[in-house]
């Protein structure tokens, strides 16, 4: 999770990963705990096959303190190799 002051920033997050089983591979940035509906993004992942899943959005943090963070919201367990949030602010 990152911590944000109040401003604009563009944010780029993702994951990458393998199922249990095949299916797909799905996550979601929260924002100060809540799911945001509009930033899910899924793939289709196997147990050999890892999906690569990024998203790049502009977000304006409206207080000092927002906190965003990424989850795995695909229904089952998955094996992340990698998993990223990024921000960049804009002035």
């Amino acid at each position: 999770a990152i911590t944000l002051p109040q401003g604009t920033y563009l944010i780029t997050y993702g994951a990458t990963g393998e199922r249990g089983a095949d299916g797909n591979l799905s996550v979601q940035l929260y924002v100060n705990g809540a799911a945001d509906a509009n930033e899910i993004i899924t793939d289709y992942a196997t147990t050999t096959n890892a999906a690569n899943v990024s998203k790049t959005i502009l977000y304006n943090a409206t207080t000092d303190g927002t906190t965003i963070s990424l989850y795995n919201v695909s229904g089952e367990s998955v094996n992340l190799t990698g998993a990223n949030i990024t921000a960049m602010r804009i002035v």
